[in-house]
């Protein structure tokens, strides 16, 4: 069947069942990498937390930016308020920020709140998310790579996911762990990026990678092993 390498995936990662009864995760991260700095936003994610809605794509940051400030995150607006409810910036439809940007663009604390936001909440939800109704996933040839063969599922999200593009692969292990993650970054000028995935670990039930660490490909679809432009650590995970 065309989805054995999903369900495979599922049940190896605990599967959809208990994901299902999940609402709110809880995370404490940190986000390092060449890629921050550049946009002139260096060193804000370096401890950062996150509550999220595990089946909608909203998540809010905090602290974000300043000790009393935390940032919301929706697909068609984020804002920046105060801990008491204050709104401080606000930007509707905020992908058209990105319209006119150029690869040297520096991104504002709204920019950044909207790219964190629709990455990391993808992240973290994956591959859980993959069966709902709107994702297409199908597996296609397998990857060998440092002596090992991954498969490879290639996913397409539906228009209402914000995500780095429309199609993107998935390379597994023979443990239905993910190992790569390969994707073009539309917001960045759709730059050919390929994450590296490690130390998976069990948070309420459900298998996560903990370590994530991405690369820019080159013209041939080769890993650049020296342009590191995002490091991700997971710190810790919780459920309600």
């Amino acid at each position: 069947m065309e989805n054995d390498l999903l369900k495979f995936v599922l049940a190896a990662n605990v599967g959809t069942a208990t994901w299902k009864k999940k609402e709110k995760m809880s995370v404490h991260m940190s986000i390092s990498g060449r890629l921050w700095p550049a946009k002139g936003v260096g060193g804000i994610l370096d401890d950062l937390h996150l509550h999220l809605s595990c089946h909608e794509q909203k998540a809010c940051f905090f602290p974000f930016t300043g000790i009393n400030l935390k940032g919301i995150f929706e697909p068609n607006q984020v804002v920046l308020q105060s801990t008491d409810g204050k709104i401080l910036q606000e930007r509707r439809n905020p992908k058209e920020s990105f319209n006119n940007h150029g690869p040297s663009s520096q991104w504002d604390m709204l920019d950044l709140l909207y790219f964190i936001g629709y990455a990391i909440w993808n992240y973290l939800t994956m591959p859980f998310n993959f069966d709902l109704s709107g994702f297409k996933a199908k597996e296609v040839e397998s990857h060998t790579e440092n002596d090992e063969q991954w498969r490879c599922l290639e996913v397409t999200f539906p228009d209402h996911i914000v995500t780095h593009s429309k199609v993107q692969f998935f390379y597994f292990d023979k443990y239905g762990h993910l190992r790569r993650h390969d994707y073009f970054a539309d917001i960045l000028g759709s730059v050919p990026v390929t994450h590296y995935v490690y130390d998976h670990q069990q948070f309420g039930g459900l298998i996560l990678p903990t370590k994530r660490v991405a690369y820019l490909r080159d013209e041939n679809n080769k890993v650049q092993p020296e342009h590191v432009i995002v490091c991700i650590e997971i710190i810790q995970i919780g459920f309600n």
